[in-house]
């Protein structure tokens, strides 16, 4: 019996796993109700929670997810790479530097290509948090590894870091592999890492992504919900607001987005504060 819910509920973390990546967290959290208890669905959740910015949420998920695994199998360094980066989103330097020598340690003892490729990751983002000249180079290697190994988004999400590395030193090389991230990520259906490659490029001055022309005229109803997501709303607080289900209300956003040419919430969000600007 045991064997046979694991065999169900495989896919569906597999699946939530594709939604995060896509940046369509709400949907993962639904796919996983039940099956948290699996260990890559407690992955996904602390990378929705890192997301958020919830970053104790995360690494207690990501802890929770290492305790009693075999700290030499080379499926561990995915969420070795992940607790860097929320490490080091919450400025704990030296606990980030003390996970990163673990990954370190196991692509070196398995010589696992994927469990290497993300020691350079963790290297790269560590090199970049203290201002260390080597950080390009790792995320130059992470880059590489990534794209030779067929992971496109592990591989874009190195070059971003690589861009963000280059910036000060380099602001027209960094500018140019933002915008290829930026690109890719459009491809891959990737939205909350295109969102922040097009924030980096407007910060480097650069065009993030021009807005797209109207595919389509909005509802009286849908207008009202774009205006909720300016709000930040989420679906459920949509739908509580104006009295419909969140099933509705997520076809509503879907919707907008459709006939808007938008990739994501967020996008909607600056797109009606945009107009409000614009049109006051």
């Amino acid at each position: 019996e045991g064997g046979y819910r694991a065999e169900r509920v495989t896919p569906l973390v597999r699946l939530a796993d594709l939604r995060v990546r896509q940046g369509r967290f709400e949907e993962a959290e639904r796919l996983l109700e039940g099956c948290e208890w699996h260990r890559t669905a407690r992955r996904v959740l602390a990378t929705i929670a890192l997301g958020r910015g919830d970053l104790a949420l995360a690494e207690e998920l990501a802890r929770l997810c290492l305790e009693g695994e075999d700290q030499s199998d080379p499926a561990c360094a995915p969420l070795l790479e992940l607790l860097v980066a929320l490490q080091l989103a919450r400025g704990d330097r030296g606990p980030a530097k003390e996970t990163h020598d673990r990954l370190a340690d196991l692509a070196g003892t398995t010589g696992d290509d994927r469990a290497g490729a993300y020691a350079e990751f963790a290297a790269g983002r560590l090199c970049a948090a203290d201002g260390v000249a080597r950080a390009p180079s790792h995320l130059k290697a992470a880059l590489e590894r990534f794209s030779a190994l067929d992971l496109p988004l592990e591989a874009t999400r190195a070059q971003l870091e690589l861009a963000r590395a280059l910036g000060p030193s380099a602001p027209e090389a960094a500018v140019a592999e933002a915008r290829l991230a930026l690109e890719t990520f459009g491809r891959l259906g990737a939205a909350r890492d295109a969102d922040e490659a097009a924030q980096l490029l407007r910060g480097f001055g650069a065009a993030g992504r021009a807005w797209p022309r109207r595919h389509g005229d909005l509802t009286k109803r849908e207008t009202e919900v774009l205006g909720l997501l300016a709000a930040g709303c989420s679906n459920a607080e949509i739908a509580e607001r104006l009295y419909i289900s969140p099933r509705t209300a997520e076809h509503h956003v879907a919707s907008i987005l459709s006939k808007l040419g938008l990739r994501s919430r967020a996008e909607a969000a600056a797109y009606a504060v945009r107009g409000q600007t614009e049109n006051p």
